[in-house]
């Protein structure tokens, strides 16, 4: 995995809209879970499917919760999100939930979902850490658990392939971990517009990243 580049710039107001309050982190944090609390629970449609999401920041991190929950939200029940097929709709809750997305450290992350050939555990132990990198193959690990695991270093420093899109990149690491937790394997992308599926922190020149399951045409 490769190492984490220091953060450089100034937080700007895209970083407050995705619930950062500084561009600071614990490489570490405390290895214990907080959900969000929600005042008011939506009710759940009519019609379609429902799946009930919580979102658990790691102890130690300084977020804006409120913001960092309604950005979550509101990509994960964007038009262009998974949301299409079913349809489905994503509720937040502080209880049992269908999926957690969770916030951690990059030093907890990587314990959190290890390498392809270790056991995920979402219960850290307390056995050494491995080095702290940028995230890199976390999704498939912990999507077994039904789990999203965003590492705020990426949270703060988005993907090269989004460039200063950063509100984008945040939106992949959400949409390509729901989707392996939906069931969908990592893509492929030779040129063109790439699918979310696709591991988008290598990706060819000849393709464009992208975000969303089911991007609006332009």
């Amino acid at each position: 995995m490769p190492p984490m580049v220091p953060v450089t710039r100034q937080i700007d107001d895209d970083d407050k809209a995705a619930g950062l309050r500084t561009l600071e982190f614990p490489v570490q944090a405390d290895r214990t879970f907080t959900p969000i609390p929600v005042k008011d629970q939506a009710t759940p449609p009519a019609d379609g499917l429902a799946q009930y999401v919580r979102i658990d920041v790691e102890d130690g991190l300084s977020m804006i919760n409120g913001t960092l929950s309604m950005f979550v939200m509101d990509a994960l029940n964007d038009p262009q999100g998974w949301g299409k097929q079913g349809p489905t709709t994503f509720i937040q809750t502080d209880g049992a939930p269908d999926i957690r997305v969770i916030f951690a450290s990059p030093y907890t992350a990587a314990a959190l979902c290890p390498t392809p050939d270790e056991p995920a555990s979402l219960t850290p132990d307390t056995t050494p850490s491995p080095s702290p990198s940028a995230s890199a193959g976390f999704a498939v690990q912990c999507a077994e658990q039904d789990a999203i695991v965003v590492s705020v270093y990426d949270w703060i420093q988005g993907l090269p392939a989004f460039g200063d899109d950063r509100t984008s990149a945040r939106a992949y690491f959400l949409n390509h971990g729901l989707g392996h937790v939906l069931g969908n394997s990592d893509a492929t992308c030779k040129k063109g517009v790439a699918n979310v599926m696709v591991n988008q922190r290598e990706l060819s020149a000849k393709c464009t990243a992208n975000a969303w399951p089911f991007p609006a045409k332009s």
